[in-house]
């Protein structure tokens, strides 16, 4: 075995292919390294004429062709191999969507059945992202950075880092009155959106703004908070239990609001 193994790995260097399972599927008659302009390709292994996408490949019943191109598949250490079957035609339905060849393994401790399978993920809990406590006061410093970083990952690729936006398709955040004006008109274009013609610091728009609903609270109220006291702009903060009311008040609505008219219905 140990020089059986000894001269695979010298074809598997000579021939240039990628792995001990391909080199291995060269004592099958009509097999042949792949070749072409590709390097990946030249790494396979062609039987009987067939490209090497149209292999497949199977480690105790389970098949393990790279899913993504066909070119090649999973492989372990040669060593833990008990036997290989190599396959050019006439196999079973279990083999199907391969018209080249299969190369069918199995492991010292297998079976060409497979029974299940498992992956586990670990991530620590220090990595992860955890919900804002509602009950939770927010200073206005820790408020207003919350709001900046919510910005830049939302809203600053339309209206830009500096706020000014685009004349004519995304209205500037730097001097608009709907911006520094009443709270819970912002809040709810927030929530719901605005769809149509709207006048923006003298200039007029006819676009859609979507809403972003799926923020929390404390994450709206900050990134309001961050475009009224940014950019030139002066105005008071505006609360985490202020946007609560207001999604509430809104709940039945699921439609975005129609311009600017109807966002001036909403003060009273």
């Amino acid at each position: 075995m140990d020089a059986l193994c000894r001269n695979l790995r010298k074809v598997h260097i000579d021939c240039g292919l990628d792995s001990l399972t391909d080199t291995t599927a060269l004592l099958a008659p009509g097999a042949v390294a792949g070749a072409g302009g590709f390097s990946a390709l030249s790494g396979l292994v062609s039987f009987g004429g067939s490209g090497v996408s149209e292999n497949a490949y199977y480690i105790n019943g389970f098949n393990v062709t790279n899913f993504r191109n066909g070119w090649g598949g999973s492989t372990v250490p040669f060593e833990f191999y008990r036997e290989f079957q190599v396959k050019t035609g006439g196999y079973g339905v279990e083999f199907g969507r391969a018209t080249g060849g299969v190369i069918n393994a199995s492991t010292k401790s297998g079976s060409n059945e497979f029974h299940a399978g498992m992956e586990m993920t670990f991530e620590p809990s220090a990595l992860q992202a955890k919900a804002d406590d509602p009950s939770k006061v927010w200073a206005l410093p820790d408020l207003v950075a919350r709001g900046e970083k919510v910005y830049n990952a939302n809203c600053a690729a339309c209206h830009q880092a500096n706020g000014q936006g685009l004349p004519g398709v995304f209205p500037p955040l730097a001097g608009s009155e709907w911006v520094v004006g009443d709270p819970k008109v912002l809040a709810n274009i927030l929530l719901h959106g605005v769809s149509g013609k709207i006048e923006v610091a003298g200039q007029s728009f006819d676009g859609m703004m979507p809403a972003f609903a799926q923020l929390s609270d404390a994450e709206i109220a900050g990134v309001l908070t961050h475009i009224r006291s940014t950019w030139g702009n002066q105005s008071e903060a505006i609360s985490a239990d202020l946007v609560a009311s207001e999604r509430e008040a809104g709940s039945a609505r699921t439609t975005p609001f129609e311009g600017g008219e109807a966002l001036k219905a909403l003060i009273k």
